[in-house]
């Protein structure tokens, strides 16, 4: 039980912590209530007329990002979005505290892992 409670504390101090990095560069920034079952992202976004709709995920140790982290509901709910036009959707991954976003309609489920060179460096 301790790791399960420690791995989701780690993953509620990366989303406040990418909130406040967005919010600090202009951005208006919504954590989304993780009571809530089947919540597809963590954080919407919105800057002049762009908004983003992020799932956000914490790597320790590693260059790659597992596909196996993503659940299907994000993976309906982005698919969704996309359909709708909304193309700005995806995972914000920290790779030991360096930001990365890999936008959905990049990832190559044919692959078990996204690499980190694969991902765009967090500038927006």
């Amino acid at each position: 039980m301790f790791m399960k409670s420690n791995v989701k504390k780690i993953g509620n101090q990366t989303e406040k912590d990418f909130a406040n990095l967005m919010f600090n560069k202009g951005w208006w920034v919504h954590i989304l209530n993780d009571k809530v079952n089947g919540q597809p992202f963590d954080v919407i976004m919105a800057k002049n007329s762009a908004v983003w709709f992020l799932d956000v995920k914490n790597v320790s140790g590693k260059s790659y990002f597992l596909h196996n982290r993503i659940e299907p509901n994000q993976k309906s709910s982005m698919k969704m979005l996309m359909k709708r036009g909304i193309s700005n959707v995806g995972f914000v991954i920290c790779f030991d505290g360096d930001w990365y976003l890999l936008k959905y309609n990049k990832i190559d489920f044919d692959k078990a892992r996204t690499l980190k060179r694969d991902c765009i460096r967090v500038l927006i």
